[in-house]
């Protein structure tokens, strides 16, 4: 296993730090505050752990401090330290900042095109992101609705998804359920 298949896997099965609860709605975030930039929402994460803000929003602590539980979840996971602080740490930032931020503008390029789509053939349906909750609850990153209620949405995924392990994708397909309406996935490719 490459270094980032092995900190995803222990992530999911230790540390479980991409869970809202146990870090910060970084979309929500994002779309709160419009940011527009790493150091932005690096900051941003920072500030709504140490409660400089009152959106309403919470981090659970900083980037820092989801690498340090990454780092220490090895010895459960792995029975071993076979990743240092930093590469931990690392990890945490591009999953954090990274990967959000360009999840973020992979979603507005999805919503416009849709929007654009709609219009040209005359529909009338909205399009809007995912409330936060949409989002934790049901996986869905777009959500189309006529007559104001959800009919359709998009979940928006970089093309590693493809290969991170069944488990992951059973808890995202089970949320899909959930919802109650079709979602389609779009897949974007991450390093371009």
């Amino acid at each position: 296993m490459s270094r980032e298949s092995d900190l995803n896997w222990l992530n999911e099965k230790y540390a479980e730090i991409n869970r809202t609860s146990n870090s910060v709605p970084v979309q929500a975030l994002i779309k709160k505050h419009r940011i527009e930039t790493r150091k932005e929402l690096y900051q941003q994460i920072k500030n709504h752990y140490e409660g400089f803000c009152k959106c309403g929003l919470k981090s659970q602590g900083t980037v820092e401090m989801f690498g340090d539980r990454l780092y220490e979840a090895q010895i459960g996971g792995f029975g071993e330290r076979r990743y240092s602080l930093l590469e931990c740490r690392d990890w945490a930032y591009d999953l954090f900042v990274t990967k959000s931020m360009r999840g973020h503008d992979e979603e507005t390029i999805v919503k416009t095109q849709i929007e654009v789509l709609f219009r040209k053939n005359g529909y009338k349906n909205n399009v809007r992101y995912a409330t936060d909750q949409e989002d934790r609850e049901y996986g869905v990153d777009i959500v189309v609705e006529k007559d104001g209620k959800p009919i359709y949405g998009f979940q928006i995924k970089p093309e590693s998804y493809k290969q991170v392990n069944e488990e992951i994708k059973k808890i995202n397909m089970d949320k899909i359920k959930k919802w109650g309406h079709p979602i389609k996935y779009y897949y974007y490719d991450y390093g371009k």
